[in-house]
């Protein structure tokens, strides 16, 4: 079974660069439903040489305005999620929170100006995505609470802003049952092929799948009967295979027992 990935806020420099080592301020209880991602950039018209002659105090230019007459002065990019955090129960580690403020004042510091005047930056990874930004807005409501009034649950709307267009991957994210490099391994829960060589045919993968498999050719077993294995495939002539050509065999067995198409 696959474990969960839990999304991850971190505080990272104020460069966005994510050099060093981030510091981790809150692992999402509740991943997000959503994430909105907004990309804009300013347009501003072109200025002409008359223009820049009034500035100077010059004669007047005679140059036209760029073809357009406009150009892109900024780029930016925000990413607008909410997030829920309950302590009303234990979580994954059997740790008790009391109050949930003492998770959303995590969050709400990352709003605080460092030493430098210059707010920290944040980096949310979640599998594979990976956004880098400053903390725009934090909006909190508080909507569960204990008999004696302590905020048990809250929900926070976050904004994260990046003054640069950013797509959010995550370069180095491996799915899970992926195989590694190079290798031909197939990924969990995918389905094996079998490549055919050049020259090769049904038959001859299939009784090389039975004595892989100690299965004595032609028995069935692994891979099946060749015809139910060519069937299942699609295979018009199952002499002649296309090098390369990649069947599924156990399609056959699926076949054979009915529960394939």
């Amino acid at each position: 079974m696959t474990k969960l990935e839990k999304a991850k806020l971190f505080k990272i420099g104020s460069d966005l660069s994510g050099a060093g080592t981030p510091e981790l301020v809150l692992t999402c209880p509740i991943n997000p439903e959503s994430l909105k991602v907004s990309y804009s950039n300013a347009i501003e018209p072109a200025k002409t040489d008359d223009d820049k002659d009034k500035k100077s105090g010059q004669p007047a230019g005679k140059k036209p305005a760029p073809a357009g007459g406009q150009f892109v002065s900024k780029l930016g990019t925000k990413l607008s999620f909410t997030l829920v955090l309950d302590v009303s129960v234990p979580d994954g580690d059997g740790v008790q929170v009391k109050d949930v403020r003492a998770l959303t004042t995590k969050v709400l510091g990352l709003l605080t100006p460092d030493g430098t005047n210059a707010p920290p930056g944040v980096e949310l990874l979640w599998g594979a995505l990976l956004f880098r930004g400053f903390l725009e807005s934090v909006e909190e409501s508080l909507e569960y609470f204990s008999p004696d009034g302590v905020a048990l649950r809250a929900t926070l709307a976050l904004s994260i802003t990046r003054p640069a267009m950013q797509t959010g991957v995550n370069a180095n994210f491996t799915p899970s049952g992926a195989s590694a490099p190079g290798s031909r391994k197939p990924a969990a829960g995918t389905t094996p092929l079998a490549e055919a060589p050049a020259g090769g045919s049904v038959q001859g993968l299939v009784a090389q799948a039975q004595l892989n498999a100690g299965v004595g050719i032609g028995a069935g077993g692994a891979g099946g009967a060749w015809q139910d294995v060519a069937t299942a495939n699609g295979i018009d002539d199952p002499l002649r295979l296309r090098a390369g050509q990649r069947l599924d065999l156990n399609a056959g067995v699926r076949v054979r027992f009915g529960t394939g198409s």
